[in-house]
């Protein structure tokens, strides 16, 4: 005799396994762009970064977007595990680091924005 289901009988669907779902999409988000990141970024970057002497700024430069890296990858693995803001010290570090990784970038590129306009300067 065939068996008849009931709205009792049927999988939940409520909002905690909406948001569960949410929460391994997100998971798999983050997951995805960090590897990315670790495979087609990083090693173009050191490859430029290493290749040229004329980059020694540059270098430390790099160094700082390594910890601004390393301050995101923290964030993230914070907010999977469900915080909703990031200390304050990673926030201070991470800005901090974006700042130097800026300004020796900018130092940096100065002698080469000068040869390629022409600049006496």
């Amino acid at each position: 005799m065939a068996e008849v289901l009931t709205a009792t009988d049927a999988p939940a669907t409520g909002p905690a396994e909406t948001a569960a779902a949410g929460v391994r999409i997100s998971k798999a988000a983050y997951l995805i762009v960090t590897l990315l990141g670790l495979v087609l970024i990083l090693p173009l970057a050191l490859a430029t970064l290493l290749a040229q002497p004329e980059y020694r700024a540059a270098i430390r430069a790099g160094w700082a977007l390594l910890v601004v890296g390393l301050c995101t990858l923290a964030w993230w693995a914070l907010r999977v595990k469900g915080r909703a803001s990031p200390p304050r010290w990673l926030t201070l570090t991470g800005r901090g680091a974006l700042l130097v990784a800026v300004v020796l970038g900018v130092v940096t590129s100065l002698p080469h924005i000068r040869r390629a306009t022409g600049m006496p300067w």
